[in-house]
């Protein structure tokens, strides 16, 4: 991304993981400082109205939960949560409204079902931003029961293709 533009809502962008050194991670831009988001119901809500995603599928809109995910995505916003605090209760469907502070960004999988995103793990800074991917090298369906999975499992049409 050069240096003189800002990323926009909605790109796909690389950016260096918070949480592990040496880690890039590929993810949509779905916050920009000062925007207030949340979700309710899987429908990501951005300054009070809902966001037409779609890149979202249907069936991947509501994720999967567990416990130890619900307490990561609460430990992380109860304290940047506007509202009460004391009984908010997050889950990868149903968050927030929190306000994306200055020089970060919020950033979210288009599979939400299976996406390990900025829920869970928070605002991206600014200096994280790597860029955008060039083209998708790679694609691969883990959930589809055809035969010689290592061969037909491989989403041919997607690969060297422009990220959308």
């Amino acid at each position: 991304l050069p240096a003189f533009r800002e990323p926009r809502r909605g790109e796909i962008l690389v950016f260096d993981s918070v949480e592990r050194l040496d880690f890039k991670v590929v993810k949509r831009l779905i916050g920009i400082p000062g925007d207030t988001i949340s979700m309710r119901d899987g429908i990501l809500h951005r300054n009070n109205q809902p966001v037409d995603e779609p890149w979202v599928a249907a069936e991947n809109r509501h994720a999967s939960t567990n416990p130890s995910g619900l307490e990561t995505i609460r430990r992380w916003q109860v304290g940047r949560i506007i509202g009460d605090s004391a009984s908010y209760r997050p889950t990868p469907d149903a968050w927030g409204p929190l306000v994306v502070p200055p020089d970060s960004f919020f950033m979210m999988g288009d599979n939400r079902r299976e996406s390990y995103d900025s829920r869970f793990w928070g605002f991206v800074p600014r200096e994280n931003i790597r860029g955008k991917p060039l083209i998708i090298y790679f694609s691969y369906d883990k959930e589809t029961y055809k035969p010689l999975p290592w061969l037909t499992n491989i989403r041919w049409r997607r690969l060297f293709n422009r990220p959308r």
